[in-house]
């Protein structure tokens, strides 16, 4: 099942500010949005390959694991996901 575009966009709209300061470096010191850290991150959580995401992003495996770690800090630490 595919999330839809507007689902994306409001969970990158709670998790952006929080995103923006976990900082990933890629080989060549590119910043990442934040746009592409979640979507990295989803689509590995969803079953994807690393692979895939490398064809579709460029980030190299090693940047791609510090991204997904780091985003799913920030999801878990992230006060309006909360089961309530």
């Amino acid at each position: 099942m595919r999330m839809q575009r507007a689902d994306f966009d409001k969970l990158l709209e709670a998790l952006s500010e929080w995103l923006c300061c976990h900082i990933i470096r890629t080989s060549g010191a590119t910043l990442i949005p934040p746009e592409i850290k979640l979507y990295c991150t989803i689509h590995w959580l969803a079953g994807g390959r690393y692979l895939d995401i490398k064809a579709n992003t460029g980030i190299l495996k090693s940047s791609s694991y510090r991204i997904f770690s780091s985003t799913i800090d920030v999801i878990n630490s992230c006060h309006e996901l909360a089961l309530k």
